[in-house]
């Protein structure tokens, strides 16, 4: 029976079997990490995951297709639940030889002992003979980093920006450590590269690799300019403070009121739901206004295909750090035919080409937003130029396909 412990089969001759390290899987909130575990597949490789979290209740298809939820392993809260594990694992003889091995090369980095203890129990987990070991999360990579170094296999990580605020990060010193045992270091724009440096990163092999995005799921539905009904505004993301979502129930206040019909729709989850819901009340457009919670797989492709302008309006941060990196919902959004309106900043300008694919404004910036919708709808014309030009620069520069082989051949030169 398949399981995260079932042994690695030899990769084919272009694949790697590559072990995961990931903040929480599975998750909605993250496709980009199963559109990189499907590729891994797609090459002839394999995947085992661990991950700090699991989220039971949202199972996208491509993890099922996959097998993706078979092959991971979640770190319990309660430690007690390691022990059993530890022994259960060890009955197998290959895995007991592996943890053996494994625990003479651990250099605990002068850990307390409870976290040696737990070292020790987890070590099995690490028992796996990866092609590669990717991490994708700081603070569990940082966590793991001793059994990580003494499995022995190449490591690399990909920084996609920093977490959220509120959400447990690493200390500089433990940072700089910790990227530079990587082999390799991928970011997803060079402003990420530079936000990965600010903050104590350190690399002399930096990578630039954006997240793709599949194009036979996210396929092209353009929508012509809407006739006696609602214009269809959506915004996909963390429903935070610093997405701005505010931003853009001000600007829809100001539409309605010049007379633009116009509905709202807000796909995601967060802290700051209740506050958008009671500011759409103060503002007189509950009625304007749909939020959604998360959505997945056909029910947010369908949502994507009904609307005709995306707006993403991520804040930027006093310090020039907590702001978006890429923004991958902004590419399925122009994969699928609708038109763009991004707040310029972090790598946002990077993704739009300095805003020749899509309208950058300034952030916190309602006016800037209404103007924007007021602009698309002025000019019909090109509205299917736009949007046929916006298609061409996804395919062309963030194409999963395109995407994977790239990683994958940087996964070749790690391993040589």
């Amino acid at each position: 029976m398949l399981s995260y412990f079932t042994p690695f089969i030899p990769a084919g001759p272009d694949g790697f079997n590559v072990l995961t390290i990931a903040g929480a899987f599975p998750t909605p909130i993250q496709p980009w990490l199963v559109n990189h575990l499907v590729e891994i597949c797609r090459h002839g490789g394999d995947n085992r995951i661990i991950s700090r979290r699991e989220e039971l209740e949202y199972i996208s298809s491509a993890v099922l297709e996959n097998e993706l939820h078979k092959k991971y392993w979640s770190l319990p809260k309660e430690k007690s639940k390691l022990i059993p594990l530890f022994f259960s694992s060890m009955r197998d003889a290959n895995i007991r030889k592996r943890t053996l091995e494994i625990l003479q090369r651990y250099d605990s980095c002068d850990r307390k002992l409870k976290h040696k203890l737990v070292d020790m129990l987890i070590a099995p987990v690490l028992s796996l003979q990866p092609d590669i070991i990717h991490s994708h999360s700081e603070p569990l990579g940082t966590r793991l980093f001793p059994l990580i170094k003494a499995n022995g296999a190449p490591f690399v990580q990909t920084f996609h920006g920093l977490t959220p605020i509120g959400v447990p990060t690493i200390s500089r010193e433990q940072r700089g450590i910790y990227s530079r045992a990587a082999k390799a270091i991928f970011v997803n724009t060079d402003f990420a590269r530079r936000q990965y440096e600010a903050i104590g990163g350190e690399s002399d092999n930096f990578i630039i690799v954006p997240q793709g995005i599949d194009l036979e799921r996210w396929q092209y539905s353009p929508s012509a300019p809407p006739e006696n009904a609602p214009l269809n505004l959506l915004t996909v993301g963390r429903l935070d403070h610093e997405k701005g979502h505010i931003y853009v129930l001000n600007a829809v206040a100001n539409l309605l009121k010049k007379g633009f019909d116009v509905h709202y729709h807000i796909v995601g989850r967060g802290p700051n739901r209740e506050y958008l819901q009671n500011k759409a009340k103060e503002l007189g457009i509950a009625n304007h206004v749909t939020m959604y919670g998360v959505l997945i797989d056909e029910q947010l492709t369908e949502i994507y295909r009904k609307s005709h302008i995306f707006i993403l309006p991520s804040l930027r941060s006093p310090d020039g750090l907590w702001e978006e990196t890429q923004g991958v919902v902004l590419q399925e959004a122009q994969a699928t035919g609708l038109h763009v309106i991004a707040c310029d900043s972090g790598g946002i300008s990077e993704c739009l080409d300095k805003g020749k694919y899509g309208f950058l404004v300034q952030d916190r910036n309602s006016q800037a937003i209404a103007q924007s919708v007021e602009k698309i709808l002025a000019n019909k014309s090109s509205w299917r130029q736009r949007q046929d030009a916006a298609r061409k620069w996804v395919e062309t520069q963030y194409s999963l396909t395109a995407i994977g082989r790239k990683m994958n051949n940087f996964y070749r030169q790690v391993r040589e």
